[in-house]
Parts: structure tokens; C-alpha cells; sequence
């Protein structure tokens, strides 16, 4: 976890917060349109469209497997889950105004992961869906901190390896269950994890290791410098 050190503005309180180095530079992310496996209806949204606007996408509503009902996937298999609090999204959703949802690309305790095409330029991005139980949102603080900070050397090349909070919004539940606060941000490529399970002998060549060790070392040092500071057990918290 990552916590803010010897900050005033919240009573030198510890923050918790989990933030992810990106590995862009070793495996660049590039923008495509999943295959689109979902049993949801069209989604009809009415989205407010500038003369430079693109219409949203019309998703089949046919033409794949449906999942039943009965089995549980994603969150819906974490034991403490609560449908009540997690935002029923719908493939092909417009939230935000002009974010239409084109995928799911993960999930967790305490949201859910989607990735999103602006109407306005057709870029991507990645949308995370708080639950609307969530009273504190220590990555929020953080990433407002980072983004206000002024550090000794503002020119810090860790500071590539940080994700940026690029937008945020709330997100009404449908169904009366409050509100759910939305994180945009830029999409990252595969995750080291994901890509050693991909190899053959699921070994690295060194420069690889190498390369990406630079990147983790060189983050935290700009985080340090920011006064942000790693209280997890595992560099997996990184999510290098």
C-alpha cells in the first residue's frame, strides 16, 4: 500500500493507497475493441452530442453464448459481495456525460474495472467504479496529493511510471442505492504477472527483469520524493 508521509493537510494521518506502475515503456497498450460477450440490451442512453461528437456504438444482442444466471463470476464470487453495492453497468453504457463502456477489465473489493471510448474523441480510457459503500477513498487523497505536490526536482523521471488521476466523476445508482465515484484514467498494458504465466518456461530473459526493476525503483523514488511512501508486504501491490 502507498501512504502519504508528514502531509499537514490531513493531520499527518497515514494513507493507505494502492496505485500501479505502468510498464508502457516494455509492453505499450494499444487501443482495440474487445469481443463483445455480454447478454445486456442495447443500451439507449441519451447522450448530449456537439456537432465533433461520435454517436456511441450499437452492441449485438445476440449472437454469443449467455451466461446463466445461477453462476456467480467476477465479484460476484468474492464472499463478502453485495450486488446492492456495486453499479450494474451495461456494455455499451454512456456515464460521465460521453464515456461509453466498451469492455470489463477487471474487478475488486472495492470496485470495478471498464474500459471506456470518449464520445468526443474515440480515445480510451480506463473507468474504475467505486461501490457506493465506500466512505474514504484513500487513492483519491493521494492522487489529488501527487497532483498538487511540488517536488525538489519536478523534471523526476519516476514520475512517467505514476499513474495520473485524469478525470473523475459520480455515477448515480439506477436502482436507489446511492452513488458510485468514478476514476478515469489512462489504460496500462499487461501486467508482468499476466505476461510470465504467458511464457513458455514462464522465465524472463535478464534485460527484461532488468528493465522493469529500473522502472519500479526509479517510481518509488519520485514517490518518496513526493512524500508518498510503500506500507504493503508485497511488491505485488504495484501490479508491475
Amino acid at each position: 500500500m502507498f501512504a502519504r508521509r508528514g502531509l499537514r493537510a490531513v493531520s499527518r494521518r497515514r494513507i493507505n493507497f494502492l496505485i500501479r506502475v505502468t510498464s508502457s515503456p516494455l509492453m505499450p497498450w494499444r487501443a482495440s475493441l474487445p469481443t463483445t460477450t455480454t447478454s445486456s440490451p442495447t443500451i439507449t442512453t441519451a447522450v448530449a452530442m456537439s456537432s465533433s461528437s461520435r454517436a456511441p456504438r450499437v452492441f449485438p444482442t445476440s449472437g454469443f453464448q449467455v451466461i446463466d444466471p445461477a453462476d456467480k463470476v467476477g465479484e460476484e464470487q468474492l464472499p463478502f459481495y453485495n450486488r446492492d453495492e456495486y453499479y450494474p453497468m451495461r456494455i455499451g453504457e454512456v456515464i460521465g456525460e460521453h464515456y461509453q463502456v466498451v469492455a470489463k477489465l477487471g474487478y475488486g473489493a472495492t470496485s470495478t474495472v471498464w474500459l471506456g471510448r470518449d464520445l468526443r474523441d474515440g480515445k480510451y480510457w480506463t473507468l474504475k467504479v467505486h461501490i457506493n459503500t465506500l466512505t474514504h477513498n484513500q487513492e483519491r487523497v493521494v492522487y489529488r496529493h501527487l497532483a498538487s505536490v511540488t517536488i525538489a526536482t519536478p523534471d523526476h523521471p519516476g514520475k512517467r511510471y505514476i499513474r495520473e488521476l485524469h478525470d473523475s466523476f459520480t455515477l448515480t445508482n439506477p436502482h436507489g442505492h446511492g452513488d458510485h465515484e468514478v476514476f478515469v484514467m489512462v489504460p496500462l498494458g499487461m501486467s508482468l504477472k499476466t505476461m510470465q504465466e504467458r511464457q513458455p518456461t514462464r522465465v524472463f530473459e535478464k534485460m527484461l527483469v532488468t528493465s522493469a526493476l529500473d522502472q519500479v525503483l526509479v517510481g518509488l523514488d519520485y514517490l518518496h520524493d513526493a512524500e508518498v511512501v510503500h506500507t504493503g508486504r508485497s511488491c505485488i501491490y504495484l501490479g508491475i
